[in-house]
């Protein structure tokens, strides 16, 4: 097959290169709209993901691919959800389970039980007993794997033994088992990358039309 479409390639005018080139980029626009898509429904910059390692068995496996819903981060997460997050200074995002949802207090604010104003910056503002809790404590959430024997503070930035709010990529809301191993393949073995990637240009561009 392969031989076949470099003889065809060979006998190519320059219009049937460009109208082939023009069908090839269309293609990946096309699959750039279909991302974006799921990035609108789905509420968040990183839609799906793949599974790279066993942690979470035997609920899911390596290279099942993971579909993530960002709702609310700080009242829409709770123990038991299995969620996305990814932390400042790694590329890879985690796939884990919620094991506790704690409050904090907020370090920004400055605080005094039974009263109605909170400090910050040298200034005192007045709010509703309701509105001051919420100013004076956060949101803060504990992961594991389940197939881990311990949880993930141990990922987290130095010194901070939790997740925010603001590092939970999303809900798991869907799966598909083993769809993304060929992912791992091609991040494993940088030659097979390349090699897949120019034999689907050589075929698009020599492919036989119908």
């Amino acid at each position: 097959m392969l031989s076949r479409a470099l003889t065809r390639f060979r006998s190519l005018t320059f219009t049937d290169l460009a109208y082939r080139s023009l069908k090839f980029a269309m293609s990946l626009s096309t699959a750039f709209m279909t991302w974006s898509l799921f990035k609108v429904l789905l509420n968040n910059d990183m839609p799906v993901m793949v599974v790279l390692t066993g942690s979470m068995e035997p609920g899911f496996q390596r290279g099942d691919i993971a579909a993530a819903y960002t709702a609310d981060r700080n009242h829409g997460m709770h123990p038991g959800d299995i969620v996305i997050y990814k932390l400042e200074g790694r590329k890879i995002p985690i796939v884990h389970r919620i094991l506790e949802r704690r409050t904090i207090n907020d370090p920004w604010f400055s605080c005094t039980e039974g009263t109605t104003s909170w400090t910050t910056e040298g200034n005192v503002y007045d709010m509703s007993p309701a509105t001051l809790v919420e100013a004076c404590t956060r949101l803060a959430y504990v992961t594991k794997g389940d197939a881990n024997l311990v949880h993930d503070t141990f990922l987290y930035t130095t010194g901070r033994g939790y997740l925010e709010p603001r590092e939970l990529v999303g809900r798991l809301v869907s799966y598909f088992p083993g769809l993304g191993y060929v992912t791992i393949l091609l991040q494993e073995h940088q030659w097979l990358k390349f090699s897949m990637f120019g034999m689907l240009v050589l075929l698009a561009l020599a492919g036989r039309e119908e």
